[in-house]
């Protein structure tokens, strides 16, 4: 089937099944799956998915050869979705794309049109913005973000590295003074603004003195939330056949040191929340019973860190929550009254 039928993969697997054969549906040209989109959605979350595709070519990345190249839902759909999301008892939006960023760019549209959108539907909810590629993060979506009460201060940057040589073999489009420059525009006009990021370590040619430069970045505190990856050698990608490939247990190794440091800060900056009452979503009951999963505004789906919290809470309602103990990624809380 490819990507550029998604619509009828349904289809061709009943008819798989009928048959008891094989089936190779190859369409000449991109075919729109999203026109039914409206399907209703049970829980405190929904991943709005904006787009598909990219065209970014990131040089370790084989996604842009198997999805096609960036293609963007247009807005009167993904409104009509967030709607039917909205109205079936989601509190959460979380918008989501290889990059956000880069929205509306085929359709004559772009990410804030979008979001100021969304903002307007009538709810009780909150939207998040994930997947801000760094090239695409300006002064006008920080501002647009600030501005709009449901949209939360929150911005999923993946950088993948700090030294600029590295982000030069991963053709980023970037260099360590851009992201110097990005993270002071962004705390100049959101002190307050939640930032989470990825990095890759063990990139080909990413000797001691590279790591270092990120690990000296990532101690200065600037994330909340930290992803650290291994770099994973995929086929048919201009990084597969670069030189000065890195030893697994060298880039494992440095896994560990980064997530380590990251760890310490967030273990010092949790426990300064132990005796505040915080606003949580609930997502779920918790396996044991008189307890819920829930998180803060500051905390994405899936991802981030979560609240465990004894009470008698509903799934997808807004609580207070006194947090009694912290650790890296989890705290433990009591629901207020």
């Amino acid at each position: 089937l490819g990507n550029a039928d998604i619509g009828s993969a349904a289809k061709a697997l009943r008819e798989i099944i009928v048959n008891s054969g094989k089936k190779v549906h190859i369409p000449e040209s991109f075919v729109p799956w999203y026109p039914n989109l409206t399907v209703e959605h049970k829980g405190s979350y929904a991943f709005l998915k904006i787009a598909d595709g990219c065209d970014n070519f990131c040089s370790y990345c084989v996604l842009p050869y198997i999805k096609g190249r960036y293609r963007s839902i247009p807005e009167d759909v993904l409104v009509k979705q967030a709607e039917f999301f909205v109205k079936s008892g989601t509190r959460e939006l979380v918008l989501i794309a290889q990059d956000t960023t880069v929205y509306g760019k085929d359709i004559g549209g772009d990410i804030i049109s979008l979001l100021r959108k969304l903002n307007d539907i009538e709810g009780d909810f909150i939207i998040r913005l994930m997947y801000a590629h760094p090239r695409g993060v300006d002064e006008k979506l920080v501002r647009t973000i600030v501005e709009l009460p449901k949209v939360v201060n929150y911005l999923d940057i993946p950088l993948q590295h700090y030294d600029s040589q590295i982000l030069s073999r991963m053709n980023r489009g970037y260099d360590s003074e851009y992201i110097d420059r990005l993270v002071e525009m962004i705390f100049s006009i959101a002190p307050d603004m939640t930032l989470r990021t990825t990095f890759i370590v063990g990139f080909p040619g990413e000797f001691d003195e590279h790591f270092e430069k990120l690990y000296d970045f990532v101690t200065k505190g600037y994330f909340t939330h930290l992803g650290v990856f291994q770099y994973s050698r995929e086929e048919n990608t201009p990084a597969y056949s670069m030189d000065a490939q890195v030893p697994p247990d060298v880039a494992s190794l440095r896994k560990e040191q980064l997530e380590m440091a990251h760890d310490s800060i967030s273990c010092e900056r949790n426990n300064e929340l132990v005796g505040k009452v915080v606003d949580v979503l609930v997502d779920s009951p918790a396996l044991r019973d008189g307890f819920v999963i829930g998180r803060m505004r500051q905390d994405a789906p899936q991802v981030d860190r979560i609240v465990r919290i004894k009470g008698e809470l509903k799934v997808g309602e807004w609580a207070k929550a006194r947090i009694i103990r912290s650790f890296s990624h989890e705290f433990l809380g009591v629901a207020e009254e």
